[in-house]
């Protein structure tokens, strides 16, 4: 399972040399609105009021695929919140969306998702992150309570409701690690328009019909050089490229090729 000593939050310095940013280095991300301290305040005080007398890690990361900055609860949570972000066939997740009403027996109890992912295929996923222990458990009642509302929600919104559990989430702990390692390349340029890095990355991947991500790298200088690497990292995570990272590390050597070419 994910150590908690592997979290990368969502703000580091653009830097080729690692491709784990240093946390000790982290500077703000540049854009409108509330700085980035104050959102992080005010979205970490709302999360820890909302947990109650639990003592669940916290983590505060960036979603490229919803767009904005989030906590997640656990570290289930957290892997949850990898496997969605480097899943291509996820178009778009909202992460813990608010209490909505579900009726069990005539009975009205709020709940809420821990994501609902919209799939490439216009499916729409109700999901619950919880432990195989909790699952296992008769005598949460409470638990299985709010998984019937969950489902009575799905059903009646036309989608599928599916529960996580960290069998599921960390059956690849290779691809979740890796993910965990490469979101943050995203994340420091989330206020940069990337359409131009990734058609240069693809006019490269298409000649040869693989590169690597050092090759993405090379095609800029400096702090552009990550640019790119992150527009090659985008291509993977949209659908556009495939790589190799369900089975080797993330580094500059991770394969970027064209989705027909990856034997």
């Amino acid at each position: 399972m994910l150590d908690r000593a592997d979290a990368v939050f969502a703000v580091a310095p653009l830097d080729r040399r690692s491709t784990v940013p240093n946390r000790s280095e982290q500077t703000p991300c540049a854009g409108t609105g509330a700085r980035l301290g104050t959102r992080l305040r005010g979205a970490l005080a709302n999360a820890y009021q909302a947990r109650g007398s639990g003592q669940s890690n916290l983590t505060f990361a960036y979603s490229a695929k919803a767009d904005m900055d989030v906590v997640l609860r656990s570290t289930l949570e957290f892997g949850h919140f990898l496997l969605c972000e480097g899943c291509s066939e996820i178009t778009s997740v909202v992460y813990n969306g608010g209490l909505q009403p579900g009726v069990v027996d005539g009975r009205v109890v709020m709940t809420e998702f821990d994501a609902v992912v919209t799939m490439s295929s216009g499916m729409v996923e109700y999901r619950e992150v919880k432990s195989s222990d909790e699952l296992e458990n008769p005598e949460l009642g409470r638990a299985n309570l709010q998984l019937a509302a969950q489902a009575a929600i799905a059903v009646y919104e036309g989608g599928r409701h599916v529960v996580m559990t960290e069998r599921e989430i960390f059956a690849n702990e290779m691809l979740i690690r890796n993910w965990n390692r490469a979101l943050p390349w995203l994340a420091q340029v989330r206020h940069i328009a990337l359409n131009e890095h990734l058609k240069a990355v693809k006019c490269l991947v298409d000649k040869s019909g693989a590169i690597c991500l050092a090759d993405a790298l090379s095609l800029g200088e400096g702090e552009e050089s990550a640019v790119f690497g992150a527009a090659a990292i985008k291509g993977v995570q949209t659908g556009l490229f495939v790589s190799d990272l369900d089975v080797r590390p993330f580094g500059e050597g991770t394969l970027i090729a064209l989705r027909s070419t990856r034997s």
